[in-house]
């Protein structure tokens, strides 16, 4: 390894802390290579097997919910939850429906269908 050249910081730096912690994040790092190598082969196995891209979403979906009612400031029940995520649907299909109305206007006002 070269030497660095000493430089006057403005801040502390211990070095052998950064030292520990540069080794221990890496090895971190490496780990969820790893994870994620693992996971892709374990979807891979499986992908003719089950529709992965539901089950994926339904396995988030639920350990969400489960969070969120055991929450220790903003606990939530399934039902309250349901409640918002209709709005929330709601509140999006209207704002896709004023998208598409407006594209269909330009798309008309570019062509002179008007």
């Amino acid at each position: 390894m070269s030497e660095i050249p000493q430089l006057e910081l403005p801040f502390a730096l211990d070095t052998d802390a950064l030292h520990d912690f540069l080794i221990r994040w890496n090895a971190l790092e490496d780990e969820e290579a790893r994870l994620r190598d693992e996971k892709r082969l374990l979807k891979e196995e499986y992908a003719d097997v089950l529709p992965l891209r539901g089950v994926l979403t339904a396995v988030k979906r639920v350990r969400a919910q489960r969070a969120l009612e055991s929450h220790p400031k903003e606990p939530m029940a399934r039902p309250h939850l349901a409640y918002l995520e209709g709005l929330v649907e709601q509140h999006l299909d209207a704002v896709a429906a004023q998208v598409a109305a407006l594209e269909e206007d330009a798309r008309r006002l570019v062509q002179g269908d008007e």
